[in-house]
């Protein structure tokens, strides 16, 4: 299991648009049942509920689970950490930290 972020183009130019998919990638030998994600907060050293994606949600084995989506212009640094737990408690998490190439 793994949260995989894929970033498009990679590497992505300043002031040009980027794309950042999420998702819960379940490469185990059982279901996953997904009961929360959370996402870095706004504030520093938190993390705080995502509510774009409906829960809980069944992730079959060999399957996976697009659950962030972010489309936007890259002004610069881009920073997001995002965690999965399951209905037992386990977790996966990803970070992604993007800045501009000199």
């Amino acid at each position: 299991m793994a949260v995989r972020i894929r970033v498009t183009p990679d590497p992505p130019v300043p002031n040009e648009p980027v794309k950042i998919v999420a998702s819960f990638a379940n490469h185990g030998d059982l279901d996953r049942r997904v009961t929360r994600i959370e996402e870095s907060a706004h504030t520093k050293g938190g993390m705080a509920p995502l509510k774009s994606v409906k829960l809980p949600a069944e992730v079959k084995m060999g399957g996976s689970l697009a659950f962030y989506r972010y489309e936007g212009i890259f002004r610069g640094e881009f920073y997001k950490a995002l965690r999965v737990f399951d209905r037992h408690g386990d977790s996966w998490q990803s970070t992604v930290h993007l800045e501009p190439c000199d």
